[in-house]
């Protein structure tokens, strides 16, 4: 079953991605004849040998023997739309930006597909490590790739959501805690990286590594997963999803769009952020330890708008922090009000 759905996941892919003899991934021509690419799928699922048609950029197609057979597919495929979404979750071995629990992050994930009615089209396995995670969405058809971006970013979004109200509601680890103790990013190389990633397509899309036949892990338990049909998400929450996802989306973009009023400071002293207090830094970037989060919301908002920050700004940014570092919307609204009402008794 898991050629099946490799060969799903390539479906409408004229390239793939494989571990070339010289230790780094090429282009390959996959083959257009049925039964041959499903040959060529079968070998990297069982990790044999095969023969590859090598596709350097401005050079000519050369056949090349590799011993173990390796794949990764592009996303989007060749017509620039979107069967499948995923997303790689390095671990420490990538360094400060690895997350320090991609088994954590991905349990995550897929609570929030599942919240969607996504799940039925996840797939999990673990990277080569055994430490990193590679998750596959497999869409019930395809869509633009400004769709998939916009549903991917959405997925994760959500994702966010529920790592932060995990650390507030049962004090529990941040899922995307980086390895540097900062939250990861979505779409930052090395500890959440997503695809499709952007409009802006690289000619061939980006490639995430296949499966192998002993990769496949559960979503929520770790362990190794067997299943029997191919994974695809259902038609209708797939419709739901990206309906929602697309108007918010057009929200955000519409509310970015309009002014915010500031209030006035000296230009001699720059932009009010580049002399924000240190601590406030900290709290903005997340950094911030269970118990003192509060308190540290509430000093980040005086900070903020007594350097001259407008209070519209000053609330996002304050929002925006909380979410990272596990605080609850209600309890941010709170202290930033709170702030907000103490700067106004003392006239500034």
């Amino acid at each position: 079953m898991l050629t099946k759905t490799l060969l799903a996941i390539l479906d409408g892919s004229t390239y793939a991605n494989a571990a070339m003899p010289w230790g780094k991934p090429g282009p390959i021509r996959l083959p257009d004849d049925p039964g041959e690419r499903r040959a060529l799928v079968e070998a990297h699922v069982h990790g044999r040998p095969a023969d590859v048609l090598y596709c350097p950029r401005g050079a000519e197609p050369e056949r090349r023997h590799v011993d173990k057979l390796e794949l990764a597919a592009f996303c989007p495929r060749s017509d620039g739309r979107c069967s499948w979404l995923g997303t790689d979750l390095d671990g420490p071995s990538h360094g400060p930006a690895g997350l320090q629990d991609p088994a954590h992050a991905a349990r995550v994930i897929a609570g929030a597909a599942e919240a969607a009615g996504l799940s039925t089209g996840l797939l999990v396995a673990q990277s080569r490590s055994g430490v990193g995670r590679h998750l596959f969405l497999i869409l019930p058809e395809p869509v633009t790739l400004p769709d998939g971006v916009v549903a991917m970013a959405a997925l994760i979004w959500q994702a966010l959501r529920l790592a932060a109200a995990d650390v507030a509601d049962y004090d529990a680890p941040h899922a995307f805690r980086r390895v540097d103790g900062a939250i990861a990013k979505p779409g930052e190389a090395g500890g959440l990286e997503l695809y499709p990633r952007s409009t802006a397509r690289p000619e061939r899309g980006w490639a995430l590594v296949l499966p192998t036949a002993n990769q496949l892990v559960g979503a929520f338990d770790g362990r190794p997963a067997e299943f029997t049909h191919v994974p695809v998400v259902d038609s209708w929450h797939w419709a739901r999803f990206l309906r929602e996802a697309k108007a918010r989306a057009q929200t955000v973009a519409a509310t970015r769009a309009k002014p915010v009023p500031r209030r006035k400071y000296s230009t001699r002293d720059g932009d009010p952020l580049t002399r924000i207090d240190l601590r406030t830094r900290e709290f903005l970037a997340g950094a911030v330890e269970p118990g003192s989060r509060n308190a540290r919301c509430f000093a980040a908002t005086c900070d903020l708008i007594g350097r001259g920050v407008s209070e519209g700004e000053a609330e996002r940014l304050i929002l925006q922090a909380a979410s990272s570092c596990g605080l609850g919307e209600r309890e941010a609204r709170v202290a930033f009000s709170s702030a907000v009402g103490t700067l106004r008794k003392r006239g500034r």
